[in-house]
């Protein structure tokens, strides 16, 4: 399923993502009301956010052409993959746990 929301919320309903015009990802704990971390590593307004299979994972795409994936447990940032010049805008993981990425750029 093809992913252009800047919210992401894991299969239990436990925790929510949402990509901010701050450039970071929240993560909040939606029981208890409460944000458990603010992952900064963007350069501009995150288009994008998507969560693998296993909920691990956070992705994110952003204005500033890069895609990031974030341990979502720990709040950290593991990997950064620039993407070009485009703005990417919507991306899609596969269901299945393996770490594909597919994505589409602003007016391609």
């Amino acid at each position: 399923v093809g992913n252009r929301s800047r919210v992401a919320v894991t299969r239990d309903g436990r925790l929510a993502v949402r990509g901010a015009t701050d450039f970071a990802l929240h993560v909040w704990e939606l029981a208890a009301g409460r944000r458990l971390h603010v992952m900064a590593g963007h350069a501009a307004n995150v288009t994008t956010v998507a969560l693998t299979a296993d909920d691990r994972l956070a992705v994110s795409a952003a204005d500033d052409g890069t895609v990031r994936v974030w341990d979502l447990a720990a709040g950290r940032l593991l990997h950064t993959f620039d993407v070009g010049d485009g703005q990417p805008v919507a991306m899609c993981l596969t269901p299945d746990g393996a770490f594909a990425l597919a994505g589409t750029h602003l007016g391609e």
